[in-house]
């Protein structure tokens, strides 16, 4: 073994006694030990038996750690190194609580398998590593070849070297041998995907890479209930066969499906028509999956493919949910789990025992159509008006359903996806009969042409002034309003992030 060199000892000891220079993440797999100042660490030197006075050895902070893991090396005491550093009630948790809803026994063991990953990236150099042995309850520094013949290897460890030999051998299954096996680099939170051959067939195969009888539960029931409800539906990915191997005493989980071109992830559409052809047809998936009783929970670019023909299919229904009522196996998620992704999820998923419901689809529908146009989703406030990327008589009114899908209040969304079909359809048919939009809209008690002079006269007037000025049900009001903004093409909003449905939307003439 090549002996111990204290540059690299530098980014280990950051790990141990916190690194100033940075601040404190919200996410787990950025956490540090818990800050120890000069007195601290001869202390804890002291105790492993190492003999360090931190007034005369006038040294830096990691210059002192170095000198105690040099002495843990020597003398052999790994394991009360970091039986002593991983003690749970060492550990500071810098994980925001209200983001993370994992059960805290969980998150201890997530934060020491993360330690244990950087930890064994910087010894790599020493061709040795940190393991811990399961059976005996002891850390130990090992050798990297002791390491490959090790039956204590951690579940990464055995996923990983399981790639390495189906790439290399192939992978047997019930309906022949995958071969031609390569990765071409695709891992979500749970899994890791590699493309391959069946039967000179395309195909792919997502394994499970957590090692947890909830998500290996949730994995399966994944796999029956796309396949035996949604196998025949046009725009969902095709799956073929769940199968799993036993490596070492472990389950290696995998589903076999169709293997797709590419994502969305850097799809830019650029015309008018082609936004609503994609609005559409994702309005079509997505309503049909709703109709069978599955919210996806999980829409971003990376789950949505596009085959040899370009059609769109949504894919991973990892954290779906099936409502109970249609599915007998549902492997629902906990309710303290947080669901989704920051950029593309309703903010609702993110809160404790949050209900799903389609609405949470929906904001994620609109965030899909603001990247395909934008090429980011988005946040907070002032959005961007797609009008600024594509023209087109009829962009006003699609900036308008993605603003709506985009609400932040669940209830002042579309509440189905028929909803958003229906007044997609009309901006597809190019009908000049507008009779079906207006029948809905006519209201005998408002004077549209007085609402529309009174805009004209005011330049700027929101709906709650109109309704004051001539008394009118602000309700019907709206209606009248968006006939004469969707249909007529006579008033627009004042302001590019107005929302028509607001009482305060602001109109002027067009």
């Amino acid at each position: 073994m090549k002996n111990w060199n204290c540059l690299h000892n530098r980014k280990i000891i950051d790990l141990f006694i916190g690194d100033t220079y940075l601040k404190n993440e919200t996410s787990f797999s950025y956490l540090k030990m818990p800050y120890m100042n000069g007195y601290k660490i001869c202390e804890f030197g002291n105790i492993l038996g190492c003999d360090i006075k931190y007034n005369e050895e006038k040294l830096s902070r990691w210059q002192l750690m170095d000198k105690v893991i040099d002495y843990v090396i020597i003398n052999d005491k790994i394991n009360d190194f970091f039986s002593y550093l991983i003690a749970k009630e060492r550990f500071e948790y810098l994980a925001d609580v209200d983001s993370f809803y994992g059960e805290p026994e969980a998150l201890y063991w997530d934060i020491i398998n993360d330690l244990f990953i950087k930890i064994n990236k910087y010894l790599s150099f020493r061709e040795e590593r940190i393991d811990y042995d399961f059976k005996n309850n002891i850390f130990k520094l090992v050798a990297y070849d002791e390491v490959s013949e090790s039956s204590d290897k951690n579940f990464e460890e055995i996923i990983k070297d399981f790639c390495k030999k189906i790439k290399k051998e192939g992978l047997t299954t019930k309906y022949g041998i995958i071969s031609n096996i390569f990765d071409p680099g695709a891992n979500g939170g749970n899994g890791k995907v590699l493309f391959g051959k069946l039967n000179r067939k395309d195909v792919a195969i997502k394994i499970l890479t957590i090692d947890d009888e909830k998500k290996k539960t949730r994995f399966f029931e994944e796999f029956l209930n796309v396949f035996m409800s949604l196998q025949q539906t046009e725009g969902v990915v095709e799956l073929y066969l769940y199968d799993s191997v036993q490596i070492n005493g472990n389950d290696i989980n995998y589903i076999v499906m169709k293997k797709y071109e590419n994502n969305i992830s850097k799809i830019q559409i650029k015309t008018q028509d082609e936004l609503l052809n994609f609005a559409l047809c994702f309005a079509k998936i997505l309503d049909e999956i709703h109709n069978k009783g599955i919210i996806h929970r999980d829409i971003k670019p990376e789950n949505i493919m596009q085959d040899a023909n370009g059609n769109i299919i949504l894919t991973d229904f990892g954290i779906a949910y099936y409502e109970p009522e249609k599915f007998e196996n549902t492997g629902h998620t906990i309710s303290k789990e947080l669901l989704g992704n920051r950029n593309f999820s309703a903010p609702e998923q993110s809160k404790k025992d949050a209900i799903p419901k389609v609405t949470m689809d929906i904001y994620s529908y609109g965030q899909i159509l603001q990247f395909a146009v934008t090429g980011s989703s988005h946040n907070g406030t002032g959005k961007i008006n797609i009008g600024r990327y594509i023209s087109g008589d009829k962009i006003d009114i699609i900036d308008n359903i993605i603003t709506k899908c985009l609400n932040f209040e669940p209830e002042k969304r579309y509440q189905s996806m028929k909803e958003i079909i229906k007044e997609l359809t009309i901006l597809t048919s190019n009908s000049k009969d507008d009779s079906v939009i207006l029948e809905r809209n006519i209201d005998a008690n408002i004077d549209i042409d007085k609402v529309y002079e009174f805009i004209c006269i005011n330049d700027i007037v929101s709906t709650e002034e109109i309704a004051k000025e001539f008394n009118y049900d602000i309700f019907s009001l709206k209606k009248q309003l968006l006939s004469l903004f969707k249909v007529r093409g006579w008033i627009r909003p004042a302001n590019i992030t107005c929302n028509p449905d607001d009482d305060n939307c602001q109109w002027m003439k067009r």
